[in-house]
């Protein structure tokens, strides 16, 4: 039920078969969206359906509060244990980077 404590996968997994739009949206409590940051990742999604898409997610120094900004270009995969490695682009995908959205 909703009045019940659930752990974020629990949530995603759970509420997203009631979910009735065409796109579902998960963020963490503690995220902060910058201006224009939905149509980057609508775009591929639009393009093909089966698309699963993941934002460059910024840093805040906990120290200076600066915001850094990670590198654009990059690839993931997940290992066996089920942990998220970051992996270079591969020379054909830096001949077709997408266009940055303004």
């Amino acid at each position: 039920s909703f009045g019940q404590t659930l752990r974020s996968d629990s949530c995603q997994t759970g509420r997203s078969q009631e979910a009735k739009g065409d796109v579902i949206i998960f963020l963490d409590s503690h995220t902060e969206c910058a201006t224009n940051w939905l149509p980057p990742l609508l775009d591929p999604i639009a393009q093909d359906y089966r698309t699963c898409v993941c934002p460059f997610i910024g840093v805040i120094d906990y120290e200076t509060f600066a915001y850094r900004a990670q590198d654009e270009g990059a690839r993931g995969a997940f290992d066996w244990e089920f942990f998220y490695k970051r992996l270079p682009l591969l020379e054909e995908d830096k001949k077709n980077m997408p266009e940055p959205f303004k």
